[in-house]
């Protein structure tokens, strides 16, 4: 299938900023985690529902038993249940309107927050991206477009960010670690700290930076100097997790058909542009 893009450690740079800036407006606007807010956002773009059996073929991979999950938007009073009206034993899942205003209400930060983000983003790109995702929506009739970002690219977000989670801590690393070894893998001559705590989205002040160059020095992953470099070592680390985690997503985009996949990667590739 071959999709080059997911060969650029860019990639992962931008896919890691994407999914801590949609979990900090999520945590701070939504009072959810961003797995909630994409099945909250497909729950949403469905007229007729989300079954419960179409909840866990969909999420289960991600979380398992969705019984959870579901509890805690219905307690949100996001969702709710509704019989069928062909099988009166069954039920479909519903967004309510709080729940859209829920969606709309992170949308409209995500998006201030990234327009604001840097410079390079003005608000025609962000919306040539966002125009970009919702091209996915138009390849499924059925449903209709709930938030700026679809659930499809949420649900592929969560998913990469679960298994980068899952391979960083086989080899005892932290994401944050992981992604300042892709920065350097993609400046080999090296980056300021200043840079680096930058390209993590940490303020100038910059501990939880500093704290991991401090790991990643003991681990012998990285050398400190007037600019920070990565070791032989370091590289190998990073390109394992990264042919790793790129096995993963590329299981994931063989579910779809080959446009969604070509829409999903042209997206990706507008990120690397504008966020990179």
């Amino acid at each position: 299938m071959g999709e080059p893009v997911l060969d650029d450690y860019k990639s992962y740079i931008v896919l890691h900023y994407l999914y801590t800036s949609i979990e900090a407006v999520c945590l701070h606007i939504g009072d959810m985690g961003p797995l909630e807010y994409a099945l909250l956002t497909e729950i949403a773009e469905m007229p007729q529902g989300f079954s419960l059996q179409g909840v866990q073929e969909s999420y289960g991979l991600l979380w398992g038993n969705c019984d959870h999950s579901i509890a805690l938007l219905e307690e949100k009073e996001l969702v709710e249940r509704r019989r069928l009206e062909q099988d009166r034993r069954k039920f479909a899942i519903h967004a309510t309107l709080k729940g859209h205003n829920r969606i709309n209400a992170i949308d409209e930060a995500f998006a201030f927050s990234l327009v604001d983000s840097t410079a390079r983003i003005t608000e025609a790109r962000f919306e040539q991206f966002v125009a970009q995702l919702h091209a996915l929506q138009a390849q499924d009739p059925s449903r209709v477009a709930a938030g700026i970002i679809p659930s499809y690219p949420l649900r592929i977000l969560c998913f990469a960010n679960q298994y980068l989670v899952q391979e960083c801590t086989r080899l005892d690393m932290s994401v944050s670690e992981f992604v300042v070894l892709c920065a350097l893998r993609v400046f080999p001559q090296g980056l300021s700290e200043e840079a680096i705590r930058r390209r993590l989205g940490v303020s100038a002040g910059g501990s939880i930076a500093a704290s991991v160059l401090d790991v990643l020095e003991e681990k012998h992953l990285v050398r400190r100097a007037v600019e920070v470099t990565i070791t032989e070592e370091g590289r190998d680390r990073a390109a394992l997790i990264l042919d790793r985690l790129r096995a993963k997503i590329l299981q994931a985009f063989e579910r779809v058909g080959a446009e969604q996949r070509e829409t999903l990667v042209a997206a990706i590739e507008s990120c690397l542009y504008l966020f990179a």
